[in-house]
């Protein structure tokens, strides 16, 4: 159950991208690794963790599906599957609506004795393209031998960008039944009241520079009613993409108890392999390049693509705030050129509309329902 988080926040990236574009893409990842985990008043364990995930992503919506298997002894063992799906009205749309379910089984040596199901909705609303608000609900249901356990959580927030910066802050309420597993993670009940709530405050902020991309979170928790429970918990991540096709996870942290998805709380420790295969869409052409030229404050960027003299050729970028940018037909090149300060930025172009594609000579990244080359400014 330790990567139900991560799961759900990987799909919330591939969906939230602005970069969304028209064509479609289609990912698929496997991931191999070990961690450690331990839960409140236990020994520590060593877990194999094995996952995979396959991705899907046009102009307007994007499909998820992904599992999970971590092996250990006792209760720390889990499988999990979740699958999700993300739309908009148009690629334009400051609107965006997503939905999933996902199910678990704990404690493979008994399986069968113990598992959850659970659904969630979400909508989010750019104010701006820096600035966007959010809302949602989760049901869970828990059962663990003749124990069965309802949750249901309501959140709400905000999140914002500042180039490669991205904070997110959410409140959310949760009330469950499963006294069990709060128990276990030392929220402890009030005689005689059956339903404990808990309120949480969430504050996550992810930034990357060059091959590097970090992301904290710090959580609070407060006892609302059933329970005086009053803890907090910190985690972190960070992804080294070594190629196009792999990278390193490595991740360390606390998670509180998610009722809802039956999570337990847990201190947990992980490096995973991640490779990256089968992506489609259309590949990037011969006939298009970007280069840098640094100057004393930043750099040049220079973007060259071959098309016909009566295209429409457009460049964007994080650089651009995503706003399309027209070339310049030079000496039967088509050409942008763009002072852009130090930092890591993501460039594509486009032709008459159609996909947006990395610009050779830059590694290439997969967006929602597109391509983009990275680039760094030191």
């Amino acid at each position: 159950m330790l990567t139900a988080a991560l799961s759900l926040a990987a799909l919330s990236f591939f969906v939230s991208s602005s970069a969304a574009a028209q064509g479609e893409q289609v990912e698929s990842r496997l991931e191999i690794g070990a961690a450690q985990i331990q839960q409140p008043g236990r020994e520590a364990r060593s877990a194999l963790v094995l996952g995979g995930l396959r991705h899907h992503a046009d102009s307007a919506m994007a499909a998820y599906i992904g599992g999970t298997i971590t092996w250990a002894r006792d209760s720390v063992a889990a499988a999990q599957a979740v699958a999700a799906v993300a739309w908009r009205p148009s690629p334009q749309s400051r609107w965006q609506l997503e939905a999933g379910g996902a199910g678990a089984a704990f404690a493979l040596s008994q399986i069968g004795s113990a598992g959850n199901v659970s659904g969630w909705s979400r909508a989010r609303y750019a104010l701006s393209r820096n600035v966007g608000v959010l809302a949602g609900a989760t049901a869970g249901y828990t059962v663990r031998g003749s124990e069965e356990s309802p949750s249901t959580a309501l959140e709400a927030g905000a999140w914002a960008t500042a180039g490669p910066l991205v904070v997110e802050l959410t409140a959310a309420r949760a009330r469950t039944r499963d006294s069990l597993l709060m128990a276990a993670s030392r929220v402890y009940g009030k005689p005689g009241i059956g339903w404990l709530d808990v309120g949480d405050v969430a504050l996550s902020a992810s930034w990357g520079v060059g091959q590097l991309a970090l992301e904290l979170a710090q959580r609070w928790r407060t006892g609302l009613a059933g329970t005086d429970a009053a803890q907090a918990a910190s985690s972190g991540a960070a992804t080294w993409t070594m190629t196009s096709r792999t990278a390193l996870v490595a991740t360390v942290g606390r998670q509180l108890a998610d009722p809802a998805r039956g999570a337990p709380d847990a201190t947990v420790a992980s490096a995973v392999f991640r490779l990256t295969f089968g992506a489609g869409g259309p590949a990037t052409p011969a006939g298009s390049e970007a280069a840098v030229t640094p100057m004393e404050r930043g750099a040049n960027l220079v973007v060259r693509i071959r098309a016909p003299i009566g295209a429409r050729v457009e460049v964007a970028g994080s650089f651009s705030n995503w706003d399309p940018v027209p070339l310049d037909l030079r000496n039967g090149v088509w050409e942008a050129r763009i002072t852009v300060a130090p930092g890591r930025y993501r460039v594509a172009y486009r032709i008459d509309g159609g996909p947006w594609r990395a610009p050779g000579g830059l590694a290439r990244l997969r967006e929602f329902g597109g391509e983009v080359g990275l680039i760094v400014i030191p």
